[in-house]
């Protein structure tokens, strides 16, 4: 009978001890914690021999993101990581050393191909990157040292030179960029008459994807503190002037962005 209850025991000390080295957490669109019935992701840390284990899901369940830090405070990236989209997609993965990116890095359309692969060191790129178009072949190559861009070669899809493209990669931008886009939704938000009766303000985080001719395409609310604010976020972004598309390897390609609109009374 003793040794049974011993054995008891024991498996009960070792279960709290697991539970104690794992956490799990809700976090909202705009990274605040939250409640696991409204959380937009599912943050869940493990201890390990090696560090923290880090797992981000999406409210539905697909995973978000995946890798090791030094700690629980998750600032010290070790290893591989891998990121996926809300569709289960793997857009990107890359080896960290001491929070640094250090060596090979790799990032994927919309449908998974490889889009864009090199090498980092020390936080920057290194050595000769290649994009590729969602064929497998060859869109462009460009050389980094110490992080800058020393060299650019671009290709048509047939392996022709590119000579009409002048960018190996940039993301999708606002026309004028930051400041332009703050001054657009300074004159085209109009405050809602109901939420500023009720002194309803807040943010709302919209999602949104810009096609590769600039287009504003399914935009939806991914965070929100009241309709009224929601359809009028939801306005101003579709009705947008069209974007400057991303570029990989001197092509445009589809862009994913997060914008957050913040209404607040004075």
């Amino acid at each position: 009978m003793q040794k049974r209850n011993l054995l008891f025991l024991l498996s009960g000390l070792l279960t709290w001890q697991a539970t104690r080295a794992q956490e799990t957490i809700g976090y909202n669109a705009i990274w605040k914690k939250t409640t696991a019935d409204s959380a937009e992701y599912i943050v869940t840390k493990t201890k390990t021999d090696s560090g923290w284990a880090v797992a981000i899901r999406y409210r539905s369940g697909a995973p978000d993101m995946m890798g090791l830090y030094a700690d629980d405070s998750m600032k010290v990236q070790m290893g591989v990581f891998h990121w996926w989209n809300d569709k289960g997609v793997e857009f990107r993965s890359c080896t960290f050393d001491k929070g640094k990116a250090t060596g090979p890095e790799t990032f994927f359309d919309e449908r998974g191909h490889v889009m864009l692969k090199g090498e980092n060191f020390g936080g920057e790129r290194t050595g000769t990157w290649t994009a590729y178009f969602p064929s497998g072949k060859v869109a462009g190559t460009a050389v980094y040292k110490a992080g800058k861009e020393s060299s650019l070669v671009l290709f048509n899809e047939d392996g022709t030179p590119n000579k009409a493209g002048k960018v190996f990669e940039q993301d999708a931008e606002f026309p004028g960029g930051k400041t332009e886009l703050l001054r657009y939704f300074n004159k085209s938000l109009k405050y809602p008459d109901y939420a500023v009766k009720h002194s309803i303000q807040g943010t709302v985080v919209v999602k949104f994807r810009v096609t590769r001719d600039g287009q504003i395409m399914d935009a939806r609310v991914t965070y929100t503190t009241d309709k009224h604010l929601n359809a009028e976020a939801l306005r101003v972004i579709r009705e947008m002037p069209e974007w400057k598309p991303a570029v990989v390897g001197g092509q445009p390609r589809e862009a994913i962005k997060i914008q957050p609109v913040v209404f607040k009374l004075e």
